[in-house]
């Protein structure tokens, strides 16, 4: 890509050979419209040129540009025509650029002006300049240019005016004297509606005269599009593919179109469907492939195809990194990958307590093709800033693909606040072998980052235990912590099998299940979280009595472990990375002297499971439905 340059820098010759442009020198009677032609000899092999036009604008105006027959191999573009003065803005830019250099000679340019009726008799240059780092023989080689500027004469004398109307057809000429302004005399044209426009007459414009002593007009008109109807037909839904008529009844919308507009005709959307695009005949036999809306009013069909997977898809698991600066790193894992070559992630977290304030792409997903929403102006915090890959095969990598960087807001208030990604029906694509690109679903596994305090989780209503879990990375997002504390009823194993493992002096004082569940649908799956748990659980009063007391894993099969933690006052507190079924074991009960009566017993896990749901008490993140209150972190 070149640099556009309206200066003159003088060029450095790296061939044997200069190119010569030349400005072709005209006279012209005043208020004429001509043509100037701009010719290129001795080119042995451009790839590109950039030159730079100048005239006198009080005398005379550009109108047109035309480009020639040389140098036709490169891309030939202008600076000015893109604003609403069009050539008229000084000074005017062109440039040929391309990839293979043009060794072709003769006219590349063909500029077209109108005189002032009102102009000064006199001649006036018309010069090009070049940019000497623009204009190469190939690319990084600046060559040098000769150029040969003309001019234009601008004479006055005897004239004839001739007046045409739009298609050419003669409407009035007259012979003037050497200073006579002309001017036309009768009704004014005027031209009839058609099928593409209604017209206004708004004037005359000049048009292109080879003799000198005549000056030709023509009607100018306002154009204004006739406006057509189109309407649009969608057939139900049909979740293999289409062997039916679409009816008019099913699905139906109107548009008024002006003529000649670009026709966007954006699809309509359905979850979890993708549109055939639309079809000239209501079988959707024959593509509608118009670009600009016809002379006509028209009528479009289309029909829905189910077309996203479902199953078998890949996913992303969110953790936290608490770091040290009141900042927090959110690391985006794709945990399982069945195959996408596409994909859109808009960024979603809750701005009350965060601010994104950057990002960092990792590893996997580098042979992707990567971007994101601009964030010159408004920086990372925007509304739906997103995260794009594209590729043209699927691609199977697992692991870390991107780090964001969030602020805690000053004065945010306790709780728990999350970030997650959102995903949109089309916004990711797999490549299937046989029906080439399809859309799939992405299960995206959120994380919630605690701010400010610590939030217990709902007890169980049987008892007074009070539970808190904290995460060190986050609780997974979408999640429901269940707790279920056993009533001692239920238990059905007698106290010597824990005699056996804790000492005869010691009995069993509570039975605990922790699960971590997400519910999908009403698909409940237990999962297990991301880093190191924080367990504390407050202990009753005939816990706290105990002088000896001790922690127990029990595994699948009921067996006990012992596990390491820490009790502190009324609370005992243990780290894990694993949810499951916990025992506290303490001194026994002694009454009058004699080990009560009780039967303790540790159920099996059978059993256990079975009696769990009668004991559920439903654990939702950043929700304190029934404690007691926050416990300051």
């Amino acid at each position: 890509m070149f640099v556009m340059s309206t200066g003159v820098i003088s060029a450095i010759a790296h061939a044997d050979y200069t190119p010569i442009v030349t400005v072709e020198n005209k006279t012209v009677h005043r208020g004429q419209t001509f043509t100037i032609d701009v010719d290129l000899t001795n080119n042995e092999g451009l790839i590109s040129l950039y030159l730079t036009l100048n005239y006198d604008s009080s005398v005379m105006k550009l109108v047109n540009v035309e480009q020639g027959n040389a140098l036709s191999s490169l891309t030939f573009t202008n600076t000015n025509t893109q604003t609403e003065l069009g050539y008229g803005v000084l000074p005017f830019n062109m440039l040929w650029d391309g990839r293979k250099s043009d060794n072709s000679n003769g006219n590349i340019i063909r500029l077209t002006f109108e005189s002032f009726s009102t102009a000064e008799i006199g001649t006036y240059p018309i010069t090009l300049t070049y940019d000497a780092t623009n204009t190469n023989s190939e690319y990084g080689k600046p060559i040098a240019i000769n150029i040969v500027n003309g001019s234009v004469t601008i004479i006055k004398g005897e004239f004839e005016a001739i007046y045409y109307d739009w298609n050419d057809k003669e409407l009035y000429r007259k012979d003037y004297n050497a200073d006579d302004v002309p001017l036309y005399v009768g009704n004014l044209p005027s031209r009839e509606t058609d099928e593409c426009y209604s017209y206004e007459f708004i004037g005359w414009k000049g048009i292109v005269s080879e003799d000198i002593n005549v000056i030709k007009y023509q009607a100018d008109y306002k154009l204004t599009p006739i406006i057509y109807q189109a309407f649009y037909y969608v057939d139900g839904v049909n979740e293999e593919s289409f062997d039916g008529i679409v009816t008019t009844d099913d699905y139906y919308k109107a548009l008024e179109i002006p003529y000649g507009t670009f026709l966007e005709n954006a699809y309509p959307l359905k979850s979890r469907y993708v549109f055939s695009g639309w079809f000239k005949d209501d079988k959707c036999t024959i593509p509608f492939t118009e670009n600009l809306m016809p002379a006509e009013n028209i009528s479009l069909y289309g029909y829905f195809v189910y077309d996203i997977r479902t199953t078998s898809i890949p996913k992303i698991q969110m953790s936290m990194t608490e770091n040290d600066d009141n900042t927090v790193t959110v690391n985006a894992n794709m945990v399982l990958n069945t195959g996408f070559n596409g994909m859109v992630l808009t960024l979603s977290y809750d701005r009350s307590a965060l601010e994104f304030i950057g990002f960092e792409k990792k590893e996997t997903f580098s042979s992707l093709q990567f971007d994101t929403t601009d964030v010159e102006t408004a920086g990372y915090d925007v509304d739906d800033f997103k995260f794009y890959y594209e590729h043209s095969e699927n691609t199977y990598e697992t692991g870390l693909f991107l780090a964001l960087n969030f602020r805690i807001k000053d004065n945010s208030s306790a709780g728990v606040y999350g970030v997650t990604f959102t995903l949109g029906n089309t916004d990711a694509t797999y490549i299937n072998g046989i029906n080439g690109i399809r859309y799939t679903e992405i299960e995206i596994i959120g994380v919630q980052i605690p701010v400010g305090k610590i939030y217990q989780w709902e007890r169980s209503a049987e008892d007074d235990a009070d539970i808190t879990v904290t995460s060190d990375k986050g609780m997974p997002a979408d999640t429901t912590l269940k707790v279920s504390l056993v009533p001692e009823s239920k238990h059905q194993i007698e106290s010597k099998s824990v005699e056996e493992i804790a000492g005869d002096d010691m009995e069993l004082k509570a039975v605990y299940n922790l699960r971590l569940l997400r519910v999908l649908g009403n698909v409940e799956t237990e999962v297990q979280p991301d880093g190191a748990l924080v367990v504390e659980i407050k202990l009753t009063a005939s816990q706290q009595a105990c002088k000896r007391l001790a922690l127990y894993y029990v595994n699948d099969n009921g067996e006990m472990t012992l596990y390491n933690s820490e009790r502190d006052g009324d609370v005992l507190k243990f780290k894990t990375d694993h949810l499951s079924w916990w025992a506290i074991v303490g001194d026994k009960t002694v009454a009058g002297g004699k080990v009560s009566d009780a039967t303790i017993t540790l159920i099996t896990m059978p059993i256990m499971l079975a009696v769990a749901t009668m004991a559920y008490a439903l654990i939702i993140i950043g929700k304190n439905k029934k404690n007691k209150g926050e416990i300051d972190r």
